[in-house]
Parts: C-alpha cells; structure tokens; sequence
C-alpha cells in the first residue's frame, strides 16, 4: 500500500501570531504534504498577514501552502499554489495567475463530471466532503463519492486524497 500524507485545512477565522504555535505542532504530528490557508470573510490585508506569518512556517518543513479561492493574492504572495471553488475563479484564469509550476485545485463537490473536467484540464481535484478515507494510487482512477479526494490531473501536480503520493511531490 502506497503511504498517504496529510492536507491540512486552516480554520475560516485565526489570529495568525497565536495559530502559529498550533501549526508548528499539527506539523510535527504527522507527515503533512499541504496546508490549505482557508480564510472567510477576511480582509486582503488579513489574507497577507496571515499568508506572511504562516507560509514560511508550513514551507520550512517542506510542507506546500496553498491559498484558498485567491489566485491574484496567491501570485502576488508567492504561495505554492491555489484552491478553487466552483464560485471562484475558472480553472484557466488559476492557473494564468499563479503560472505553470504552481498547484491549482479545484473542487468539484460530489460531481463526476467536474472532477473529469477539472482533471482533464490538468487540475489537482477535490471532491466530496471532508473525510479520510484510503484509495489504491491510480492517477485518476480514485474517484469516490461522498469522500474527499483529491487527485491529479494527468500526473504532473502533487496527488491528494486528504494526503498526497509521495512518490509525486
């Protein structure tokens, strides 16, 4: 069996200084490839205290951070990549804005079709509801409904299924 490692999801609403901490511990505990900084209702200026605080945290332990649904804010901080929404950003305005050696997720909820869309597209694709659950490696085989998944697009972007392949970073 292929080793899965962790995707963490920050909280909608920290106080980056005092997350700090727990950050560092949640990244000690586990073999984590992806800390996706997931802010709601936050000003831009939040989004870049937060990303300036956090981000060399998560990237010292070789851990990608990914912004949630800003890709001009992921470009301009120079995060490792970007997670989509269907409301948010097309695939292909994504990935003009981070660039082609950047991660560019997209979720597709629990939709087959989006999922084949997303990935043929060569997106890093989320699907389903938060959960952990393990799925033979196959690059786009590991499709599940009503679980999280993530998976790449064409093997070229990290694999997730709340953890990535290791062999693929």
């Amino acid at each position: 069996m292929t080793s899965c490692r962790l995707y963490l999801i920050t909280p909608p609403r920290l106080e980056p200084r005092a997350f700090a901490d727990t950050l560092k511990s949640a990244l000690e505990a586990g073999d984590v490839a992806s800390l996706q900084l997931r802010l709601k209702d936050v000003s831009d200026d939040e989004i870049r205290r937060a990303t300036e605080i956090l981000m060399p945290i998560a990237q010292t332990r070789d851990v990608a951070f990914l912004m949630n649904d800003r890709p001009d804010l992921a470009a301009e901080l120079g995060c490792d990549g970007i997670h989509i929404g269907q409301e948010d950003a097309s695939y292909a305005a994504a990935r003009a804005a981070v660039g082609p050696d950047r991660i560019v997720g997209v979720t597709c909820h629990d939709s087959r079709h989006l999922a084949m869309e997303a990935a043929e597209a060569g997106a890093m694709v989320s699907a389903g509801n938060t959960a952990a659950c393990l799925l033979p490696a196959s690059p786009l085989a590991s499709y599940v409904s009503g679980a999280n998944l993530v998976v790449d697009g064409g093997g070229q972007l990290p694999a997730f299924l709340s953890a990535a392949r290791p062999e693929q970073r």
